[in-house]
């Protein structure tokens, strides 16, 4: 394969805020080998290649292979989840979380409340 096809691999890999571990764990290349073809000095075989393919069904096959069209099929979702994106909802939603139970623990002492015991 060309070295262009490797560099577009590392621009997903980086679009995708994957490190070299990570992308190995998920497509099941070794570290140490997906290090070797990323810097092209080992190739790999159609198997390895579609298993990035069923890791990833959001990357195009023509970019990858070819360097034609988008590299996603919906190029809005590299931004949502992107890891630091990803962190950065799982966050919210913990303080979110966190409001909700203080709300209804106010609610639930304001139901405790009956105005005909103050008259």
């Amino acid at each position: 394969m060309e070295a262009a096809f490797y560099s577009r691999l590392k621009t997903f890999i980086e679009a995708k805020g994957l490190n070299i571990n990570e992308f190995s764990r998920l497509t099941g290349f070794s570290s140490g080998a997906l290090s070797k073809i990323l810097n092209g000095q080992k190739s790999f075989g159609i198997e390895k290649l579609m298993n990035i393919f069923i890791s990833f069904p959001d990357l195009r096959t023509e970019w990858l292979l070819f360097g034609q069209g988008d590299m996603l099929t919906n190029p809005a979702m590299i931004a949502r989840t992107h890891p630091d994106n990803v962190m950065r909802l799982e966050k919210e939603n913990l303080q979110l979380s966190a409001k909700v139970e203080a709300l209804q623990e106010i609610l639930s002492q304001l139901m405790q409340f009956h105005p005909k015991d103050h008259q």
